[in-house]
């Protein structure tokens, strides 16, 4: 078996940090399932005017999974080298910018939140294309 090079580890490691983070931030969707007027968080329906749906708790719903959990798999997946987790991670990472660009259309001038999750959502598909270009996964 052989090692893995420092540079692999270390572009694993800030990998793995970056889906701890966007998970944890993914729980957040339990909120909307709780509340779904978006009430406890002060979040205003009226960010809701262009999409079919007339409360938070799809998005709530999709928070969770696909962040929250998602990135959870994807985490277990790296820590256990599975040759499909740098894949996984280019697709979340390009589907977390999507999302954030979504948002951008819809609200219109970005908040500091959403240049942050871009930025996440960025590190997140090059790091990942780091790993897959590595070819050290199983």
């Amino acid at each position: 078996m052989n090692p893995q090079p420092k540079s692999f580890r270390v572009t694993k490691t800030l990998l793995v940090i970056l889906f701890v983070f966007l998970s944890l931030s993914g729980l957040f969707g339990i909120i909307f399932l709780i509340d779904p007027s978006g009430a406890l968080v002060e979040m205003p329906l009226s960010h809701l005017d262009k999409l079919p749906i007339d409360t938070f708790f799809l998005p709530g719903l999709y928070l969770l999974i696909v962040y929250g959990i998602g990135s959870a798999i994807i985490i277990v997946g790296l820590l256990r080298k599975l040759f499909w987790a740098p894949v996984a991670g280019l697709l979340l990472g390009l589907v977390l910018i999507g999302w954030v660009i979504g948002q951008i259309i819809l609200w219109g001038e970005p908040a500091m939140l959403q240049y942050l999750y871009l930025s996440v959502g960025a590190a997140i598909f090059l790091l990942s294309l780091m790993i897959r270009k590595q070819g050290i996964l199983e």
